[in-house]
């Protein structure tokens, strides 16, 4: 499972940075920090499971991902990196580095808190089941049947950036979408400690939220100080959930600063 993980590697460098998408996302969608960082560093950018071209698992949950992402690092002798997650991907971080926090050297969180959260994806799973049944031969159509089911078309564009045409000529999702749906109470729960583990990581983390999202309030904010010893936050202004799209100047800029602090 481990070694199967799809893995774009970018970029040269002494340090190792890993980056990790967001739900229903692919690699691609922190291209951005990639290219800002390539000079640097070597970029592992991750599809996790269930996403892109990685391997499809029994169990959809925060901290399976965090366990195959572990496997990976291992089975590639990567060792410790600095570790970029938004939304899901930043869950996923935030599980790996209480999890193994050898293999994390710098933690960064992109616009998510440790906490549970309640289902906000319920349109977008209705978007999804709808095209899959419709059974349309081309992205224009799936687009037309999501648009009166989202409130936002840029939503089902971004959805659309992880549809092929399969062998039969219909459109189909490359994510695990029934895994996804079963497992989407785990993935909205709230981080722990697992038992026999460090109750904190005691690493430098940033976390770096969007002036206009609600997905790091201030009170949800307050959840990192149990888990996370050593951390920082920075709001980004103008910026929404997709943070790293909308402001990537500023976004990189304040990565790039915490990166180059002394540890």
């Amino acid at each position: 499972m481990a070694e199967n993980l799809n893995v774009k590697v970018t970029g040269s460098g002494e340090r190792r940075l890993v980056l990790l998408h967001g739900l229903f996302g692919s690699a691609n969608n922190l291209g951005q920090l990639a290219r800002a960082f390539k000079e640097d560093y070597v970029v592992y950018s991750v599809d996790l499971p269930d996403h892109g071209k990685s391997p499809w698992l029994s169990e959809a949950s925060v901290q399976v991902y965090a366990q195959a992402l572990a496997a990976w690092l291992a089975e590639n002798e990567i060792g410790q990196s600095r570790v970029i997650g938004h939304s899901l991907g930043g869950k996923v971080a935030m599980q790996l580095a209480l999890d193994f926090p050898s293999l994390v050297e710098k933690l960064v969180v992109l616009d998510i808190a440790p906490v549970a959260y309640p289902s906000r994806h319920d349109a977008v799973f209705s978007a999804l089941n709808a095209v899959r049944e419709a059974r349309v031969g081309s992205r224009s159509e799936a687009r037309a049947i999501m648009q009166p089911l989202l409130e936002d078309i840029r939503i089902a564009d971004f959805l659309l950036a992880s549809a092929h045409i399969s062998s039969e000529g219909y459109v189909q999702w490359r994510f695990n979408l029934n895994g996804l749906r079963i497992g989407y109470e785990s993935i909205l729960g709230a981080i722990s400690a697992r038992c026999g583990r460090a109750k904190q990581f005691s690493g430098p983390t940033l976390v770096v939220r969007g002036e206009l999202s609600d997905y790091v309030t201030d009170e949800s904010a307050r959840a990192f100080s149990p888990l996370f010893s050593s951390f920082d936050m920075v709001t980004v202004r103008g910026a929404g959930h997709w943070l790293h799209q909308e402001e990537p100047v500023a976004v990189s800029a304040a990565v790039r600063q915490f990166f180059d602090a002394e540890i």
